[in-house]
């Protein structure tokens, strides 16, 4: 189920994302215990062989826990010269 959230720019000078993100974080921590942020041309590829619910059991087993980085991998311009 994807839940659309519209969340305006505040102005020119404030960046969108991380307004935006504290206030999903605010609004439904109560209901969620951890999110997953991804722009729409982004993906989230897993070639481990495990599924994500044990990487986040064997994470929470460790005490040391605080949360997930996960890198990028860039596929390149699509054919861009000028930004």
């Amino acid at each position: 189920i994807i839940h659309r959230i519209h969340h305006p720019r505040v102005s020119q000078e404030i960046g969108v994302q991380k307004p935006a993100y504290d206030r999903i974080i605010k609004e439904y921590s109560k209901d969620y215990d951890y999110f997953l942020f991804l722009d729409a041309d982004e993906f989230l590829v897993n070639e481990t062989g495990k599924g994500l619910k044990d990487w986040i059991k064997r994470a929470e087993n460790n005490d040391d826990f605080a949360g997930f980085v996960l890198n990028w991998r860039i596929f390149g311009s699509s054919g861009r010269k000028l930004p």
